[in-house]
């Protein structure tokens, strides 16, 4: 998925910028939630909050490939998959107090 974003990101980038109501973006919220939904599962083994976690990582994920789509020279497709996998993995641990030394990157 994110190869194909990043070959396309001129079109992407016309998309987003001319996306007034935000519409795109939901569309690919919604696509990632049951995926995100499991992670957060599987990661805080909580299912307390699981929409409101699940939810909060989604929005991160979402602002995050907006903003790098945007960037100028953004950077390559598999360095961008990593750092956003750690970091979202990361912010999940943190949101729900889980233990972040147990989460695998």
């Amino acid at each position: 998925l994110f190869g194909y974003l990043y070959e396309n990101k001129d079109f992407y980038r016309k998309v987003i910028r001319l996306d007034e109501s935000g519409a795109f973006f939901e569309h690919f919220r919604q696509l990632i939630i049951p995926a995100v939904t499991e992670q957060v599962k599987k990661v805080t083994g909580k299912v307390e909050m699981l929409d409101m976690y699940a939810g909060m990582s989604a929005d991160f994920i979402v602002c995050t490939v907006r903003r790098w789509l945007l960037e100028k020279n953004c950077i390559e497709p598999e360095k961008f998959v990593y750092a956003l996998r750690e970091s979202t993995l990361r912010a999940m641990s943190f949101i729900s107090g889980s233990d972040t030394e147990a989460v695998k990157l």
